[in-house]
């Protein structure tokens, strides 16, 4: 995947699920050191290759203008030969608006811990599927090249090792963004601040002043949200639980 793609999904998934809980955490996953950690790919394709074997591999960029019908499932299953109908194909766990990653972090920041216990995971869920019918259609988070500061000759490098050693090319991005949307973030810091659009929409939302504190408005979404959805979720686990009871897994 383009490294600031990977990076960006990286970070939605983390304010996502609880997982970067402070403005600490949320700076630190752009901190140099975190890049060149986590984004040494030709390094890390060069030791998988030393152990298994270079045959035992597919690599795939993953960009739509590369994958079968633009699909990772299609692809994945093309690759290795599997037979699959394209309508058991089902859309999941997709990244969630730029404005709805934005009220979530903040949402975060005032919980001031990590989530804990299968309510506190319920509620996200059903938090999780009100911010994304409040922002849909927005902007999807993108990061712009100064995100990576300092590490950026080092991701260019490893992009250069990866057509070197395996002959797989990578941009950066897959796209900067239309021009209809909101500009890729410059830093992550911006994340901290919800435009006043998205405010008075969780305030429409919430049934409370366009004023009130974003942690207030979230938090009564919260609660006047998640009976229904706390509902469907558990209809989901228990399902899910049962159909694995069924195989005896």
């Amino acid at each position: 995947r383009p490294p600031l793609d990977w990076l960006a999904s990286l970070i939605g998934e983390g304010v996502k699920n609880g997982i970067i809980s402070t403005d600490q955490a949320l700076m630190q996953m752009a901190a140099p050191e975190s890049v060149r950690g986590r984004l040494a790919l030709a390094d890390r394709l060069t030791m998988l290759s030393e152990v298994y074997g270079p045959d035992t591999m597919v690599m795939r960029p993953l960009l739509r203008n590369h994958l079968q019908d633009g699909c990772v499932v299609r692809d994945f299953c093309g690759q290795l030969g599997i037979a699959i109908d394209p309508r058991r194909i089902e859309r999941r766990n997709d990244s969630l608006p730029l404005n709805a990653i934005r009220a979530m972090h903040l949402h975060n920041v005032a919980r001031g811990r990590p989530l804990r216990g299968p309510r506190d995971l319920f509620q996200r869920a059903a938090l999780i599927a009100r911010l994304e019918q409040l922002f849909r259609g927005e902007s999807a988070l993108r990061l712009a090249n100064g995100v990576l500061g300092a590490a950026e000759p080092f991701v260019h490098h490893q992009l250069h090792l990866l057509d070197q050693r395996f002959g797989l090319q990578l941009p950066l991005a897959a796209s900067n963004g239309s021009a209809t949307g909101e500009p890729p973030l410059v830093s992550v810091d911006r994340l901290r601040e919800l435009p006043q659009q998205a405010r008075r929409t969780l305030a429409a939302a919430s049934g409370l002043p366009a004023d009130t504190a974003v942690e207030t408005l979230m938090a009564q979404l919260e609660r006047g949200w998640h009976g229904r959805q706390l509902l469907e979720q558990s209809r989901r686990v228990l399902r899910r639980r049962w159909h694995h009871l069924r195989r005896g897994v």
